[in-house]
């Protein structure tokens, strides 16, 4: 059995793919039953060719995770896999099942939720996990989660000490 790996990485694509979604999981993009069984990769109509795809997604998530408080842009993303953004958007949701967008708001989402867990106000959270302001973190956090960061972070941590 020949084991594919990533390119210029000592990272199988099967690792890889683990990786990417446990990551998918936690932030909720995938349920994790998906994840455990890879359901979220999977198509009717995939080819092996597709296989190609799996490391500029992976570059593409590396690269949010390690920029996440940064002010990202698709142009900015597309850049450092050498994609056209349309080319990039596309091959990002055939792997993830979704935008970079949504993938970029749904890790900054969880980052505030740690952030809020931890006793941060939702102002200094914001800034933090890299929203433009407070404002912007309510309205997503909202838009996302039902509530905002405040009334979640009294609801689920108040309480704790």
């Amino acid at each position: 059995m020949d084991i594919k790996m990533i390119p210029e990485t000592n990272i199988s694509y099967a690792s890889y793919l683990d990786e990417l979604q446990i990551m998918l999981a936690e932030a909720r993009i995938v349920s994790s039953h998906q994840a455990i069984t890879g359901e979220a990769n999977r198509k009717e109509n995939r080819t092996d060719h597709n296989s190609e795809l799996k490391p500029v997604v992976g570059r593409v998530v590396v690269y949010m995770e390690e920029h996440l408080t940064e002010q990202l842009s698709l142009e900015k993303l597309a850049d450092e896999v050498q994609l056209s953004k349309y080319q990039l958007i596309r091959r990002f949701r055939e792997e993830t099942g979704v935008t970079p967008w949504k993938f970029l708001i749904a890790k900054r989402i969880n980052r505030v939720k740690e952030f809020l867990k931890d006793g941060i106000p939702p102002n200094q959270a914001a800034v933090e996990a890299g929203f433009y302001d407070q404002s912007h973190l309510t309205k997503t956090f909202r838009e996302e989660m039902g509530c905002t960061p405040r009334e979640y972070q009294e609801k689920y941590f108040k309480n704790r000490n």
